[in-house]
């Protein structure tokens, strides 16, 4: 039997912060781990991660630590973080909210006695909950809900559920509906759910537990595909993993040189007409990010090619976020370096001294030495500044 999940999701607000081109199309990552643990990554940084447990009395408001317990009661909340701040806060819906500021809504959807999850994020809906929440799901309450994912957190698989569930998925009819192989026993359950929400669609496998979705202008008129994820993340080949820790840690050096310098000394225009250093955060940024999604595209159209590069030439440079200080550059940098991250496993079998497909570059190893050369190369020219007579005091 499947256990009883009571109103029980339990959810961490998790943070990077907040990427400035988030916007409908941006991909999310979903992954479900064991004991039936979802973790929803926006490319603007905010992360949940939603766990199934038996709630305890609490006030509706979400905690200071970001943390927020599902049960019977009503929430309308949302998770964002304006510009200039570290750390993203709790905020109910009906408050005012910067319209700029990166943002995740989360609202309880009652199903009888038990409670789903509504995320909202990125033009993306998702419903996330234990199977026997959608079964008691009232579809009918919800006539403007267009769902692009369903995810199901179960730690069993019970024969007698496919049948109800399929009568919810034909009515919400989502995109795709994800479960976990874990604990090892969702093959045939999974099939029998396809069969029932619509016979000519095959069941997705994937060896590890990762899954990009991204909105669409309008859903397809496919069928609702069920995806059976791994039960394990993808893990990284050691010569990739060392190749983009090397990566990793040039940026990181990079961030620490920029995070020290206000939003002025980031706009620095020097009297030799070099790039400010807003611009080389900003180019460095923009290469990373422009290359690995170009691969990431290939293999998977999900990820849109992803075009942050500023104009090469001082004259035409216009910056993209004049009012950002310099650590808030920083975590532009760390929010890419976590995008090549969380869809690295699409680098799956690509040699890396082989051409990756939909790069220009002749290797994979080429492009990410490249990337480590090319922060110690723009961090030092904007070190340079700072020993200019006219460099800002603050």
């Amino acid at each position: 039997m499947l256990p009883r999940c009571h109103c029980g999701l339990l959810l961490f607000a998790m943070l990077t912060t907040a990427l400035a081109s988030a916007a409908d199309g941006d991909p999310i990552g979903i992954r479900i781990e064991p004991e039936g643990v979802a973790t929803i990554e926006t490319l603007n940084g905010l992360r949940l991660r939603v766990v199934g447990e038996t709630p305890t009395p609490q006030d509706s408001t979400p905690s200071d630590d970001q943390t927020l317990l599902l049960s019977e009661q009503s929430y309308r909340h949302a998770l964002s973080r304006p510009a200039n701040v570290a750390r993203p806060t709790w905020q109910p819906l009906d408050a005012a909210v910067d319209s700029k500021a990166a943002s995740v809504q989360v609202q309880s959807v009652a199903a009888g006695t038990d409670v789903g999850l509504l995320i909202q994020t990125d033009g993306v809906q998702l419903l996330v909950g234990a199977p026997l929440a959608f079964t008691q799901l009232d579809v009918a309450s919800l006539p403007e809900l267009r769902v692009d994912a369903c995810v199901l957190l179960a730690n069993e698989h019970s024969q007698e559920l496919p049948p109800k569930l399929a009568k919810v998925f034909q009515q919400l009819s989502p995109r795709f509906v994800l479960i976990s192989n874990s604990p090892g026993d969702a093959a045939e359950w999974a099939s029998s759910l396809q069969s029932h929400i619509s016979p000519e669609s095959q069941v997705a496998t994937r060896e590890h537990n990762a899954f990009a979705i991204a909105a669409v202008a309008e859903h397809p008129s496919a069928s609702t595909q069920v995806v059976v994820l791994g039960e394990e993340p993808w893990k990284m080949p050691a010569e990739l993993e060392e190749l983009f820790e090397a990566m990793e840690q040039a940026a990181r050096e990079s961030q620490a040189v920029f995070a020290k310098l206000s939003a002025k000394q980031m706009n620095f225009k020097p009297a030799n007409g070099t790039h400010t250093p807003r611009w080389n955060t900003e180019h460095m940024m923009g290469r990373q990010l422009l290359f690995f999604s170009q691969i990431y595209h290939a293999v998977d159209p999900t990820i849109p090619v992803l075009d942050l590069n500023p104009q090469q030439m001082p004259p035409d440079y216009t910056a993209a976020h004049p009012e950002w200080d310099g650590a808030e550059e920083a975590r532009q940098i760390e929010r890419v370096g976590a995008f090549c991250r969380r869809f690295a496993y699409l680098l799956d079998g690509i040699a890396v001294d082989s051409q990756a497909p939909g790069s220009r570059w002749p290797t994979l190893r080429a492009l990410l030495v490249q990337m480590e050369a090319h922060y110690a190369e723009h961090t030092g020219n904007t070190v340079k500044k700072f020993d200019l007579p006219d460099w800002p005091a603050e």
